[in-house]
């Protein structure tokens, strides 16, 4: 794999101004990576009971802290922040539950302590994975696999966070809800702190709206409480603990004899895989939306080793499993910051944060975390699942075949997430990925790569346009693919084009030759068409294969063949030059100017014609008509065709007034071997073969000197069909 670079922009500004953005840039991550660390550690140890919810805090402080400050230092991409994510979380969360049904006597400082050490392998499998440069690889899943793997973390948060925040249930959990156990006041305090959230969040980006929800929550709740004391809330987190939690991390005493029980080992490996790469997945999902977001570059394989490295250290301190915290970085990147010193200023920030929570807040309720971990579901539902949802649901049994798979794996992941553990639907997953790739088979994708000033329409434009037309067609690039684009080869197509030379504004993907594209085709070509946007540089499609169509709308402009895509462009360099091609009518008294003839051969040609007028869309003549005219373009935009199976195909060439056309079947008498149509309006002047044949006997010169300006002519449009074909044998 070849590495790029981590960044498009110049070197980062180091002024006054920019360190106050830096500062100010870790403060707002240091609040969303604490709210969200509060927010996702509450899950961890949730299965030993109420009492162990601080430890799990705690485990999330030291991930963010240690594991998160380091990832974010070695990461490949600036300002890069990571933290415990609700994914992570959760698998902990299931091999909590799982040992401690398995091994009950291992008590919970004993599974507390395996969960460390499942920490430390994941992220050892994280770092052997890098140095088998394997991290691209992560990209290659397939989008329906992430996509429904992101809903199933955001029903799964809902299923256990919705009873909690209704007071009808005292630990984050998916299980039956208990309305005997209804405490009134926690919809009230959770509803608070979610519309506090809301509100922030949609007021300004640069406001840490999740930090500031969770203060609020707990903010009022305390007014409340001081006013009436019996007010409930449900459970309550007592940050207080936080200081005597021991150093359960370091309690291996029974360790040792848990994995010397096979069961022991296969749980901590079968976890530790799914965990490295439910890990690695989510920290994938939120590199792009933030590469695409701020137009940065990553390296695949050293940020997964920047992310093993950060949990093995997390893991051997006692914390929880991180993850690249896409949230954090918006949250730093919305208040300017961009300097290498953000990571640890936000891991200090967090540091700091939590010994004020725990020296001077006795009691969190459990509610104001449950809304906070709603939002983020929330804010987890991907647009391109919703917008699939959308359109199965619109198009129902109408909907395409692509489509169709597309949503059946989706919805296979996300259920799998929501009832079974895990690993099962780590595997169920991946096999879905293995399936779609057994199917479509890895292909080499990419055909040829043109760039240059021999890449041209069919259309012919005046002479005085064409030097500069010429110059400006080196920044153009046509890049030609063949085979199915799917998930294991869609990736290629942004590395093809991240290699062309900077000179290059224009880029044509030519899908003439490609017979489908999965959803993540789709996703790579609409990212791709983003990406060189921000670089002020246009992506084209070129042929619309089956599957192109994305759900969501957001691919680049998309032409029927090469040749109108290309012409398009040539019209746009046209336009940013000033330089506008003529359409403009002329005077019957032009041909003989085109023609080279004198005003009194003019006159006795112009005696033998027939001026007509068709309206756009018309045929001046069809594929198989007879030859017996000679025409003359005086106004309008008219183009030749061949035709394919009886409907209208290739175009050959297209004409600006004053170009002759249909001279070939003129001169040789046989039948037509292509159609003239308008493409607008249209006037010509017809030269019939009986009025020819009287101009000879009038002008004898004249006519020989139409027969060697038409051979010119044929000449250079000869020479345009040849490439014509060559093209379309793809010779």
């Amino acid at each position: 794999m070849s590495a790029t670079t981590s960044t498009t922009d110049a070197p980062p500004d180091r002024s006054p101004k920019s360190w106050w953005h830096d500062l100010a840039g870790a403060a707002n991550g240091a609040a969303s990576s604490f709210a969200v660390s509060v927010g996702g550690g509450v899950l961890i140890f949730a299965p030993l009971g109420a009492e162990w919810l601080p430890y799990g805090i705690v485990a999330a402080f030291i991930a963010t802290v240690a594991g998160g400050t380091i990832a974010s230092i070695l990461s490949s991409t600036p300002v890069s922040l990571s933290s415990p994510r609700a994914a992570s979380c959760i698998v902990l969360a299931s091999f909590v539950a799982t040992v401690n049904r398995a091994v009950p006597d291992l008590g919970p400082h004993g599974v507390i302590a395996l969960t460390s050490l499942t920490v430390v392998t994941a992220g050892v499998i994280q770092m052997l994975a890098a140095a088998m440069r394997l991290g691209r690889l992560i990209r290659f899943v397939p989008f329906p696999v992430v996509s429904g793997f992101t809903h199933g973390i955001a029903i799964s948060l809902l299923l256990a966070f919705a009873p909690i925040l209704l007071g009808v249930a005292e630990l984050p959990r998916i299980a039956w809800p208990r309305p005997e156990a209804w405490q009134w006041g926690a919809p009230i305090v959770g509803a608070v702190t979610l519309a506090v959230i809301v509100l922030v969040w949609r007021a300004s980006a640069r406001l840490p709206a999740i930090f500031l929800g969770m203060a609020a929550g707990v903010a009022f709740h305390l007014a409340v409480t001081a006013l009436a004391p019996a007010f409930g809330a449900g459970t309550y987190v007592s940050p207080g603990l936080v200081p005597s939690v021991q150093s359960p991390f370091l309690y291996w005493e029974a360790v040792p004899a848990m994995l010397r029980d096979p069961l022991g080992p296969r749980l901590m490996i079968s976890f530790a895989l799914a965990l490295a790469c439910v890990a690695s997945i989510d920290s994938m999902v939120g590199t792009m939306v933030v590469e695409t977001a701020y137009h940065v570059r990553s390296q695949p394989d050293r940020d997964l080793l920047a992310q093993g490295i950060g949990n093995a250290i997390a893991g051997a301190a006692g914390g929880a499993a991180i993850a690249y915290s896409v949230v954090s970085v918006q949250a730093a990147r919305s208040s300017g910051a961009t300097g290498p010193l953000v990571a640890p200023m936000a891991g200090a920030g967090v540091a700091l944060m939590a010994i004020g929570c725990a020296l001077f807040l006795e009691s969190v309720p459990l509610t104001v975390l449950a809304a906070l971990m709603i939002f983020i579901a929330y804010r987890l539902a991907d647009p391109w699942g919703m917008a699939l949802v959308r359109l199965a649901l619109r198009r129902g049994k109408r909907l395409d075949p692509v489509a169709r798979e597309s949503l059946a794996v989706y919805v296979l992941v996300a259920v799998s997430i929501v009832v079974l553990d895990m690993v099962a639907a780590l595997a169920v997953g991946l096999t879905a990925s293995a399936v779609i790739f057994i199917r479509t088979m890895n292909h080499h994708v990419v055909r040829t790569v043109a760039v240059g000033a021999g890449i041209r329409s069919r259309r012919l434009y005046p002479p005085t346009v064409m030097p500069a037309l010429s110059e400006a067609m080196r920044t153009v690039s046509v890049i030609e693919l063949e085979g199915p684009l799917f998930f294991g080869t869609a990736d290629r197509i942004a590395a093809t084009v991240e290699r062309l030379p900077r000179t290059v504004r224009y880029v044509v993907l030519d899908l003439r030759r490609v017979q489908a594209l999965d959803s993540t085709a789709s996703a790579v070509l609409a990212r791709t068409h983003v990406r060189l946007r921000a670089e002020q540089r246009v992506l084209v499609l070129s042929g619309r294969p089956e599957g192109l169509a994305t759900v969501d709308g957001s691919l680049p402009p998309a032409f029927p063949d090469r040749d109108r895509a290309v012409e398009w462009i040539e019209g746009r360099i046209l336009e940013e030059a000033g330089l506008h091609p003529s359409e403009a009518a002329i005077d019957p008294e032009a041909i003989g100017k085109l023609l080279g003839l004198d005003a009194e051969d003019t006159r006795k040609l112009l005696a033998v014609t027939e001026i007509r007028d068709l309206p756009a869309g018309d045929a001046v003549f069809r594929e198989g008509d007879a030859g017996n005219e000679l025409y003359f373009l005086l106004s309008g935009r008219l183009s030749i065709y061949l035709t394919r199976s009886g409907k209208q195909g290739t175009r050959v060439v297209t004409f600006l007034p004053g170009n002759s056309f249909g001279d070939v079947a003129f001169i040789d008498g046989r039948p037509r071997t292509a159609s003239a149509v308008c493409d607008v309006a249209c006037r010509v002047a017809l030269l019939s073969r009986p009025g020819l044949d009287r101009l000879a006997q009038e002008a004898p010169d004249v006519v020989a000197r139409i027969y060697a300006s038409l051979a010119l002519d044929i000449a250079g449009r000869l020479r345009n069909t040849d490439l014509i074909l060559r093209d379309e044998l793809g010779a």
